[in-house]
């Protein structure tokens, strides 16, 4: 992607501020913090004042907004989008793929795939089969993703995200 491409899908940027990282060729702000180690892909961007842990993963087309956090070992899928001033956020690890929610929406990633937490909750099991998931890994995730749900009552209520 080029400045002129980024400043297109980003209008309000200052493209002076933005700056192409080493090691991938991906637009970062030039105040976001991240390891000259850490690859980030040519179609992702990292906002004003991130922050990228050591190891993280940074997947391709993935927006990483202005002062959000990521910690160390995290691993962003590709498309996923972090918020501007993200700092309340949740990753889970479980034994096949990492489940993320996308604040402030009350879509959750898990692997590839990105849906709202109420169809998770009714399809999982079925789209835990079509990916070759272990009896006890859709129990592992259903247990899981009632934790994933509980928390964005909390921090994202349904009634809030549809405003």
């Amino acid at each position: 992607m080029t400045i002129e491409e980024l400043k297109e899908k980003i209008p309000w940027i200052e493209v002076s501020e933005w700056v192409q990282h080493s090691n991938g060729g991906g637009w970062k702000h030039k105040t976001a913090l991240l390891q000259l180690s850490e690859r980030v892909p040519k179609s992702a961007k990292i906002g004003y004042s991130a922050t990228i842990g050591y190891y993280a993963t940074i997947g391709d087309y993935a927006k990483i907004g202005d002062s959000a956090t990521i910690g160390h070992y995290a691993k962003i899928g590709h498309y996923a989008k972090i918020g501007y001033y993200a700092k309340i956020f949740l990753y889970l690890q479980g034994s096949a793929h990492p489940i993320t929610p996308c604040v402030p929406s009350r879509e959750v990633q898990i692997g590839c795939h990105r849906y709202d937490i109420e169809y998770w909750i009714k399809h999982a099991p079925a789209i835990g089969r079509a990916n070759q998931y272990t009896d006890q890994q859709i129990a592992e995730y259903a247990i899981l993703l009632g934790a994933v749900k509980a928390w964005l009552d909390v921090y994202y209520p349904a009634e809030l995200s549809k405003v």
